[in-house]
C-alpha cells in the first residue's frame, strides 16, 4: 500500500488551520524574506577597519577582489556566495557596516504609449524596443506593402503613408487605377468559394511593420518609416502573378527601400524577372514562406527574396509554416495584432504573411540607422544577428534563426560590420598540467577576422597573447591553475582601442586529480520538501553554483580532506556545512533550510497569549485525539509487532529495509527531533533522493509514517 497519514490526524489538522486562520498575524509571527544568491557581493566597512586584513580575509576563503573604493568605503567579491553567507564568513574580521548582495540594474528600453501594446508579444521577442532606443525608423525609408491595398485612411497609418508626386498612396494593379485602398472583404475556403470574411490582410500586414508610435492609438509598428501601397490581389486575396510582377517592378521604380510580400503561389518566369530587378535596383525583398506546411512557395523561394516562416509564442516553428532549403529567417507569426479597415479597427491574425512584415520592419530600422547599407548587407546582417532557433545554425526549418532587431540595429552601426566578436568555449573542466584555449574572432556577418592580437586573461591575471590566424582563431595552452574550482577566463581585443568589439568570456573550472565528489540535496527543516534551484558555493573553490528544480546538485573533482559548503535560497537561512571527501568516492550530503529565526539553537520563548492559546485548542481537541489514537491503534498492530527494539536511526533504517524491502545502506539518516511523546527522524533514499519521515512514540513503536513519493509499498 501507499504510505499515506492516518485519519485520527485529520481533525487535528483541521484544528491547526483553524488557529493559523484565527489568531492575529502578530501572535503567529511573521516570516522574514531571507537572501538569495547572487555571484557579486557588496561589503561596506567601518573607518576603523583594517582593510587590508579584510582584503586578506576574503582571499583566504577563496574569493576574488572586484573592487575597492576606500573613499565610500566599500569593497566588491566574487566567489564567496550569498550576501547573508559573506557577513557571517567575515563579521568576525573587521566591522563591517553593511553587506548587501550586488545585483545588476537592467536599463530601460523605449515603452510606448500604445494602448494595444500590451497584446503585442512579437516586438518583445525580438528585442525591437531596446532598438528602439537607438531608432524609430527614418522617413528617408520607404516600404512597399504589395498586397490587397492599405487604408491610408486609418488613424494608426495615415501620418506614415508615402505619397508620390501627384499625392496618390500608390497603385491598384487589380483595378488599374491609382487607389490601393484595401478592399479585401472576402476569404476563398477550402473548396475554393469566396466567402465573406472582413480581413483586409494588406492593411493588416501594413500595421506590422509601420503603424504609428506612441500616439496613444492602435499598437506599436515596428518602423516609423513611409509606407507604400500596391494592390495587387483583390476583394478575396487573390491576385494573378503578372499583376505582382508589376507590383513589384512599379515598387522598386518609385524608390521602395524594402518590399514585403505576404504572398505566394508557383513560380512564374516574370516573377522571377520582377524579384531580380528589384534586387538589382537595391531593394530588400521580404516574402512569407507559405501556410499549408509544404515546401517554401514563390516568390519566398527565389535566391533575391529572403524568405519568411513562423513561429508560436514558445519560438516553435508553426504548423502551418512552410519550410525548405530556401529557409532564411523566422519570425513571430500567431496571435499578431495590427490594424484592419473596419471596427474594432484592430485585431489578431496568423501566418507567415504577419511573420513576414517583421522582418521587412526590422530591415527598415536598419536602413534608418546606416542608410549607405547595400541590400545584401542588411540581409547579411540580419542573418548574422538572428537567434539561432532548432539545429545549430543554419537549418531548414528556422533558417539563420529569429530576427534579432535590436542586434541588426546594433550591426548596423556605420562600421558595425567589422565590430568583431571574440567567442570562447563556455565550460573547460581541466585536469592534469595545462589546457588548451581557442578563441575565435568573427564579424556579426560570420566573416573571420585574421591578424589582430588577443589577450587571454584568467582572473584579471594576463597568462598569455596571440593573434587570428585566417580562420580567425588564436590558440593558447596555459599551464593548469594551482587553485582547484572556478576561474573566469577572458579575451579582449589586444590593439587599437577604437576597434570596436565585443569581449569574450568563459568559466574555467580545474579538477583536482586526486579529487572525490559531492552531491546531495537542500531540503526544507520544517516540511521536508526538496528546495528547487537553491544555491550551492563552495569558497574553498570558488564554486557558485544552483541547485536543479528538485533540489539536487553535484560537484565533481573536489580535492580530498574537508570543504566547506553553503546552501542559501530566498526564504531561507544560509547553512554553513563541512563536509569530508574522499579520493574517488562520492560523498552523499543532505543540506537542511530554515526559515529565518526558527532553526537549530533559536531558543524565543512563547508569550503568555501563545501559550494561553495553544491549551486552548489542545483541550478542545483533546478528547477527539484519544479517541481517534485508540481507534488507530488497531490499525497500527501489524506494523507495532516489526518495529525496532530502540530509536536509532539504525535500527529504524533496518526496520524500513525489512518492512519495505528498501536497502538500509542506501537510507541516511538527516534529523532525529524530540516531538511530544516520542521521536521523529527523517532519512533519505540516497539511491533516489526521496524523503521517509517516521515518527516513533517513547516505546519505539511506529504511529505515523510518510514519504515524498509513492514508491514506498507494502
Amino acid at each position: 500500500m501507499s504510505l499515506k497519514a492516518p485519519r485520527w490526524l485529520l481533525p487535528f489538522a483541521i484544528a491547526t488551520l483553524l488557529m493559523s486562520t484565527l489568531l492575529p498575524a502578530a501572535f503567529l509571527g511573521a516570516r522574514a524574506s531571507g537572501d538569495g544568491q547572487s555571484a557579486r557581493v557588496t561589503i561596506g566597512y567601518e573607518q576603523s577597519a583594517d582593510l587590508a586584513g579584510l582584503i586578506s580575509a576574503v582571499d583566504r576563503l577563496g574569493g576574488r577582489i572586484v573592487n575597492v573604493d576606500d573613499e565610500l568605503r566599500f569593497i566588491t567579491v566574487t566567489g564567496l556566495g550569498a550576501a547573508e553567507g559573506v557577513r557571517n564568513l567575515l563579521s568576525g574580521v573587521a566591522p563591517l557596516s553593511y553587506v548587501e548582495d550586488d545585483f545588476k540594474a537592467a536599463r530601460i528600453a523605449f515603452t510606448p504609449d500604445d494602448p494595444y501594446f500590451s497584446d503585442q508579444w512579437a516586438p518583445q521577442e525580438m528585442h525591437a524596443p531596446f532598438a528602439w532606443d537607438l531608432t524609430l525608423g527614418s522617413r528617408d525609408v520607404v516600404v512597399a506593402v504589395v498586397d490587397t491595398g492599405v487604408d491610408y485612411d486609418h488613424e494608426d497609418l495615415a501620418a506614415n503613408m508615402w505619397t508620390d508626386e501627384g499625392g496618390h498612396y500608390g497603385y491598384d494593379f487589380v483595378n488599374g487605377d491609382n487607389d490601393p485602398m484595401d478592399d479585401q472583404n472576402r476569404l476563398q475556403d477550402s473548396f475554393g468559394i469566396c466567402r465573406d470574411d472582413p480581413i483586409y490582410h494588406g492593411t493588416h500586414v501594413a500595421g506590422i511593420v509601420g503603424a504609428v508610435i506612441d500616439n496613444s492609438r492602435g499598437i506599436a509598428g515596428l518602423a516609423q518609416v513611409r509606407l507604400m501601397a500596391v494592390k495587387v490581389l483583390d476583394d478575396c486575396g487573390l491576385g494573378y502573378m503578372s499583376d505582382i510582377a508589376l507590383g513589384i517592378r512599379y515598387a522598386a521604380d518609385k524608390g521602395a527601400d524594402v518590399i514585403s510580400l505576404s504572398l505566394g503561389g508557383i513560380s512564374s518566369t516574370a516573377l522571377r524577372n520582377a524579384a531580380l530587378y528589384a534586387w538589382n535596383k537595391g531593394v530588400l525583398l521580404v516574402a512569407a514562406s507559405g501556410n499549408d506546411g509544404g515546401a517554401v512557395s514563390y516568390p519566398a523561394a527565389y535566391p533575391t527574396v529572403v524568405a519568411v516562416g513562423s513561429v508560436d509564442r514558445s519560438l516553435i516553428l508553426s504548423s502551418f509554416s512552410n519550410y525548405g532549403s530556401q529557409m532564411e529567417l523566422v519570425a513571430p507569426g500567431e496571435d499578431i495584432m495590427s490594424a484592419m479597415r473596419i471596427a474594432p479597427y484592430y485585431q489578431m491574425h496568423s501566418g507567415t504573411s504577419q511573420a513576414a512584415p517583421q522582418v521587412a520592419g526590422v530591415a527598415a530600422l536598419v536602413l534608418s540607422r546606416n542608410p549607405s547599407l547595400t541590400n545584401s548587407e542588411v540581409r547579411e546582417i540580419m542573418n548574422s544577428t538572428a537567434t539561432d532557433l532548432g539545429d545549430t545554425g543554419w537549418d531548414n526549418e528556422y533558417g539563420h534563426g529569429l530576427v534579432d532587431a535590436y542586434g541588426a540595429v546594433r550591426a548596423a552601426l556605420p562600421g558595425g560590420l567589422n565590430a568583431s566578436i571574440i567567442n570562447v568555449p563556455v565550460v573547460k573542466e581541466v585536469v592534469g598540467s595545462s589546457v588548451a584555449f581557442t578563441a575565435t574572432m568573427r564579424a556579426p556577418n560570420g566573416t573571420a577576422v585574421p591578424g589582430k592580437p588577443l589577450n587571454f586573461t584568467v582572473d584579471s591575471a594576463v597568462i598569455g597573447s596571440a593573434s587570428t590566424d585566417q580562420g580567425g582563431r588564436a590558440n593558447l595552452t596555459y599551464p593548469m591553475p594551482s587553485v582547484w574550482g572556478q576561474h573566469l577566463l577572458r579575451v579582449t581585443f589586444a590593439g587599437d582601442a577604437s576597434y570596436a568589439y565585443s569581449a569574450g568570456s568563459a568559466q574555467l573550472f580545474a579538477l583536482a586529480v586526486d579529487g572525490g565528489n559531492i552531491s546531495g540535496v537542500v531540503i526544507d527543516a520544517h516540511s521536508y520538501n526538496k528546495i528547487a534551484f537553491a544555491s550551492i558555493s563552495l569558497p574553498g573553490g570558488r564554486i557558485t553554483l544552483s541547485a536543479d528544480d528538485n533540489g539536487v546538485f553535484s560537484i565533481a573533482g573536489v580535492p580530498s580532506g574537508t570543504q566547506l559548503i553553503i546552501a542559501s535560497q530566498v526564504g531561507y537561512d544560509a547553512t554553513n556545512l563541512n563536509v569530508t571527501v574522499e579520493a574517488g568516492r562520492t560523498t552523499v550530503v543532505p543540506l537542511l533550510l530554515w526559515t529565518p529565526g526558527s532553526g537549530p539553537g533559536n531558543n524565543g520563548s512563547l508569550s503568555a497569549m501563545s501559550l494561553l492559546a495553544i491549551i486552548i485548542i489542545f483541550t478542545g481537541v483533546f478528547l477527539v485525539l484519544i479517541i481517534a489514537f485508540a481507534a488507530s491503534r488497531m490499525k497500527m498492530r501489524a506494523i507495532a509487532r516489526a518495529a525496532p527494539p530502540s530509536q536509532t536511526p539504525q535500527n529504524v533504517a533496518q526496520w524500513l529495509a525489512g518492512f519495505y524491502g528498501i536497502d538500509p545502506s542506501k537510507l541516511m539518516p538527516i534529523e532525529v527531533m524530540p516531538v511530544t511523546d516520542g521521536t521523529q527522524m527523517a532519512l533519505m533514499d540516497i539511491a533516489t533522493g526521496d524523503i521517509i519521515v517516521v515518527r516513533l512514540d517513547r516505546y519505539g513503536r511506529p504511529v505515523y509514517m510518510n514519504a515524498q513519493s509513492g514508491m514506498y509499498r507494502r
